[in-house]
């Protein structure tokens, strides 16, 4: 989770420094996404769709993908 919670946070950084395009950018974050949705097919696979490690997986991820404010560190980046 927290991989990919850095991860992104990291590549939305690059993009506000200008470093790289928002397209490029874009597209590391839905690799990151992809990656999230096979961990959570194994989790759902090992421990079953109804359980609390599933649960617990997806509610972590919830604001670096699907973000509340525009503000989001997962939107914006972090500045330095």
């Amino acid at each position: 989770i927290e991989a990919l919670q850095n991860a992104v946070r990291q590549i939305r950084t690059v993009e506000k420094s200008g470093s790289v395009d928002r397209a490029a950018a874009v597209g590391l974050v839905e690799s990151c996404r992809q990656v999230a949705i096979e961990a959570r097919s194994a989790i759902g696979e090992g421990y079953g769709s109804e359980s609390e490690e599933l649960k617990d997986f997806s509610f972590a991820l919830q604001p670096v993908f699907r973000p509340e404010s525009t503000e989001s560190e997962y939107i914006k980046g972090v500045s330095k």
